[in-house]
């Protein structure tokens, strides 16, 4: 539309010789039609062209989406991770409460270490850096040391101090790592060091004598 009338307003400008005087009279009508055009033009871009505050309102209004985007992913994802950690929570809470009163498990309670230990090692690939791993990995950790699993206790709590150094409970599970090495001697440390570093994980189940399997325990120090 705007280009159609451009061209009939140009089209008559330049048919404008029966009514001028003289060529000074064409040669003006022609500037003046070209000015006026080019007016025109200038008018249509800048009408056309986005305005800076738009287009910042713009970037804000999507920033904001995509943090609220982030931050319901976030709350669903803390959300699943709760209906695991919730009930392990509760299991261990109770085993520690017995490991402060008699320091001695049942085959019950044996059982329900070994199954925190496992739900522990699948949350630790999953969520590494959550916060809300941090309690039950330790304890679950201080818990395996307290039964003799020295290379399964090392590899949660050590998890613990290099994914979540910041954590109290990486702080927590610095000093137990600390309390471990002197009780089993650097010697003795520095092997299950390795064992980790070479494996990738000491936790699990390795072949027993009969082939069947069994829950993978380090035997004691030598004193």
């Amino acid at each position: 539309m705007f280009l159609k009338f451009l061209f009939k307003f140009l089209k008559a400008s330049f048919t404008i010789r029966p009514l001028a005087a003289n060529t000074f009279a064409q040669s003006a009508a022609r500037r003046i039609a070209t000015s006026m055009a080019a007016v025109v033009v200038a008018s249509s871009i800048m009408v056309a062209a986005p305005q800076p505050a738009d287009a910042v309102k713009k970037g804000k209004n999507d920033a904001a989406a995509a943090e609220a985007e982030a931050k319901a992913a976030l709350e669903k994802e803390e959300a699943e991770l709760k209906k695991v950690i919730d009930p392990l929570d509760k299991t261990l809470t109770d085993l520690m409460r017995k490991y402060d009163s008699r320091q001695l498990f049942s085959p019950s309670d044996a059982g329900k270490l070994s199954d925190a230990k496992y739900t522990m090692m699948d949350l630790m690939n999953q969520y590494p850096k959550s916060p809300l791993i941090a309690k039950p990995l330790f304890q679950t950790g201080f818990l395996l040391a307290e039964r003799g699993k020295y290379d399964e206790a090392y590899e949660l709590l050590n998890f613990l101090n290099t994914q979540q150094p910041q954590n109290p409970y990486g702080a927590k599970a610095r000093v137990r790592l600390y309390q471990l090495q002197k009780r089993l001697g650097a010697e003795y440390f520095q092997a299950l060091e390795a064992a980790s570093a070479g494996s990738g994980s000491a936790t699990g189940q390795d072949a027993g004598a009969d082939g069947k399997g069994g829950e993978k325990t380090t035997p004691p120090p030598k004193k």
